[in-house]
């Protein structure tokens, strides 16, 4: 049976130890938001931007390092419809540069240009075609003007 000061100590040598992991695990966030805010101001914010038979279907940041796209229940962006395989492609960002990887031998077109399993470089503004989908990387104030136009199309089509 432990002491009334043996358990006395072990509290303390807990709570020690407890706050030590606290104050490691702060300056640990701390530093990691310092990194991740002096890298990205050089580049634009890019948004992703999806549409369904030319209608707005997803907008996002792109604020991961990859995106998997296809139906399948481990792709980040999800697309419904028959004949659409599990994964088709990956966007992802390296040294920032936006990268799409086709996993598909067809079905895929860049900028009404179809593409072989391939690895291409994107620029904000191209289109990446999947099906009835078309997917854009877009700047913050491209994205935000595309997101002005669907209000005032959606607006239009209430009156």
């Amino acid at each position: 049976m432990l002491s009334h000061w043996m358990i006395k100590l072990l509290n303390v040598v807990f709570v020690f130890s407890l706050g030590t992991v606290t104050l490691w695990l702060l300056y640990r966030s701390v530093a990691s938001d310092k990194v991740r805010r002096s890298s990205p101001s050089k580049r634009a914010e890019l948004f992703i931007r999806v549409l369904r038979n030319n209608t707005p279907f997803l907008n996002f940041p792109f604020n991961k390092s990859h995106y998997l796209i296809g139906r399948g229940a481990e792709c980040d962006i999800l697309l419904k419809g028959m004949g659409i395989p599990l994964t088709i492609g990956e966007l992802s960002l390296r040294d920032d540069d936006c990268i799409f990887r086709n996993l598909q031998e067809h079905a895929v077109r860049i900028n009404d240009e179809p593409i072989e399993k391939e690895v291409r470089k994107i620029v904000p503004g191209d289109e990446i075609i999947v099906y009835n989908y078309a997917i854009k990387i877009l700047q913050e104030n491209s994205f935000n003007e595309s997101m002005r136009s669907d209000r005032q199309r959606l607006q239009k089509g209430k009156e």
